[in-house]
């Protein structure tokens, strides 16, 4: 068995180790090659930070991390069921820790199923802890639009957003720099009024709802029905799901439009 990184890996055997892996996952995860493409991008994916264990068949496990300043995200561990419970994955993060501190990485982050018990186990193990709780939802039917006017824009003013967040807003794969880079992927929408922007969201033409906020003054207006209908109106599938929730007002709200629990995760980091 051999660890390295994966710059002189292609994408398409990453791709085929990544469909195996997960093969068996608690969350279907058949994602096409393009797609697949598309997450590397969108997550900041950077090969000399990323390693995989080789046999001579190939890929048996793998970390794909993607970079942004000192701070490395976890894109999607796995390892092939043939070469499970030999310790590989504990292995690999052995070899990545190491080569992240050198290269000035001041924190990794990562999100796990709860209910992937080995998985959590093996990241306490290496120091994460859990920061905070990241629910997933998906539409229970129509959202039905309040009236509120709402209108498409090419992209939004990262500053602009900030100001009607709670907490600490959306996490790695949803947050601005997954988003904002690649406007031709996603759908930006926003509400206004004299006072300038009073709500917005983003989701995907497949119906990823990333980003929903409005200003805590204007809440309870029908501001955020809007958008989520408007987000739902332009999904291809005429459905909503929204991943990664980290605040309980939000959450709240989307189970009030009728949005259903799904998986719930735990976002956790490793200060190095």
């Amino acid at each position: 068995m051999r660890i390295a990184t994966l710059e002189d890996t292609g994408l398409v055997e990453i791709h085929r180790a990544f469909l195996s892996a997960f093969s068996d996952y608690q969350v279907p995860m058949d994602m096409p090659l393009d797609a697949f493409t598309h997450h590397l991008e969108s997550n900041s994916y950077l090969p000399s930070l990323s390693l995989g264990a080789f046999t001579q068949d190939g890929l048996a496990g793998f970390i794909l991390s993607g970079r942004r300043k000192d701070r490395l995200y976890d894109c999607g561990t796995g390892i092939l069921a043939s070469h499970r419970g030999c310790g590989l994955g504990g292995r690999l993060f052995d070899s990545l820790l190491p080569l992240a501190r050198d290269a000035g990485i001041r924190q990794c982050v990562l999100e796990v199923l709860q209910e992937n018990e080995a998985a959590v186990r093996l990241y306490t193990g290496r120091g994460f802890r859990i920061s905070r709780e990241l629910k997933c939802t998906v539409s229970g039917g129509r959202v039905e639009p309040s009236g509120w006017p709402v209108s498409r824009t090419a992209s939004l003013d990262r500053d602009e957003c900030r100001q009607l967040w709670d907490g600490q807003g959306p996490s790695w794969q949803y947050d601005f720099d997954s988003l904002l880079p690649f406007p031709g992927r996603w759908i930006f929408l926003e509400a206004r009024d004299d006072s300038g922007l009073i709500g917005y969201a983003a989701s995907s033409p497949g119906g990823s709802l990333c980003q929903l906020a409005v200003r805590r003054d204007m809440r309870g207006l029908g501001i955020g029905r809007a958008l989520t209908a408007a987000a739902q109106s332009l999904s291809n599938t005429g459905r909503l799901r929204m991943n990664n929730v980290g605040d309980e007002g939000l959450y709240g709200f989307l189970l009030h439009l009728g949005f259903r629990p799904a998986a719930m995760q735990w976002e956790m980091t490793l200060d190095l």
